[in-house]
């Protein structure tokens, strides 16, 4: 594949991913992210993670010559995870939001309150990372199959997604000292890196007894 073909791909798929989650991004914007506001923000950010699935398995299949059609496929891989796997990303969804209300409330400091905020925090870290798992192992697994092998293998995937999300805010830095704008720009970089981190240790881990 050309580097023309890189390109392309990488504009296009940035495009769909902003045009799926344009409410996300419009809300995220323009409304401070306070606790009154996280129903709002939880409505519309129910297609960030199928946007995500759906493009890293768009790319598989693009790298893969199992297809051609970069528009089709993509909207295809996100009918199909909308469709079927929506329990499972509104979950993850859910989760994150509930566990970052009980970290915007306020509460009086004590022992306590210490203790449960760290809690709040090591969940939320363990959601997030879950979530970028799931994602990643996204371009070979499906549904309850990639549920049960993200679980399996939590432990094992974890070194991958701290980096992912260390590239990530490198990447937010790196851009904001060129153009604000521009941060819109880094999803498909990130999606990229995720594909190919996640592509060589899918491969080298065997998946057992999932049938």
């Amino acid at each position: 594949m050309s580097y023309s073909n890189y390109i392309y791909q990488f504009f296009i798929l940035n495009s769909l991913f902003l045009i799926t989650n344009v409410l996300f991004f419009q809300f995220f914007f323009a409304i401070d992210f306070k606790l009154i506001f996280f129903p709002l923000f939880f409505l519309v950010s129910q297609t960030i993670i199928p946007s995500c699935v759906a493009s890293v398995r768009c790319l598989n299949k693009l790298l893969k010559n199992e297809s051609t059609r970069i528009f089709y496929t993509f909207c295809k891989e996100l009918i199909y995870t909308v469709k079927h796997e929506w329990k499972i990303w509104m979950a993850c969804i859910f989760c994150i939001f509930l566990t970052l209300s009980t970290l915007y409330v306020p509460l009086q400091a004590s022992y306590v309150t210490n203790v449960f905020t760290m809690m709040n925090v090591i969940f939320f870290c363990i959601e997030v990372l879950m979530v970028i798992i799931m994602i990643g192992n996204a371009q070979k697994y499906e549904g309850k199959k990639l549920l049960l092998f993200c679980m399996i293998n939590f432990l094992k995937q974890i070194p991958l997604s701290v980096l992912m999300i260390v590239l990530m805010a490198a990447l937010i830095i790196a851009v904001q000292k060129i153009s604000f704008m521009f941060i819109l720009f880094i999803f498909s970089t990130a999606l990229y890196f995720l594909y190919f981190l996640f592509r060589a240790n899918t491969k080298s881990i065997r998946l057992v007894n999932l049938e």
